[in-house]
């Protein structure tokens, strides 16, 4: 079994002179502690969108981490799966709402029949 912590923080770095986010990473295997990160945002100029590791506080080195590089493996192929039964689903939608929209195209315009007020208030008395 694993366990992810992240800790966000803010850290005033005092040369600029402003707050920064960062924070840090945790791994437990077996409620072992086995990897601590200090972690935080990318830079602006870096490219991609997740964490980025700045030092290693902890590493304890096991089977863990074979066991993790399977997990990894296999949570892409989960997720190839899951995008390949989206994309067949979006494909049925898309292919659904074609169907209607041609089915209501083939159908004329029916103009509603406006009735006078007069004829509505009879019909509505019963008389």
């Amino acid at each position: 079994m694993y366990l992810f912590v992240l800790e966000e923080r803010n850290t005033l770095v005092s040369v600029a002179a402003e707050f920064v986010k960062t924070g840090v990473l945790q791994l437990f295997h077996h409620d072992e502690p086995v990897l601590h990160l200090n972690v935080s945002p990318p830079d602006p100029n870096e490219a991609g969108s997740g964490w980025v590791a700045r030092g290693v506080e902890e590493f304890k080195a096991g089977e863990w981490i074979a066991e993790l590089r399977e997990l990894s493996s296999r949570l892409a192929e989960c997720e190839a799966e899951e995008k390949k039964k989206d994309e067949l689903l979006r494909d049925d939608e898309l292919k659904d709402m074609a169907e209607l929209k041609d089915k209501f195209s083939k159908i004329p315009p029916v103009r509603a029949e406006r009735k006078s007020w007069f004829s509505r208030i009879f019909r509505r008395s019963g008389t």
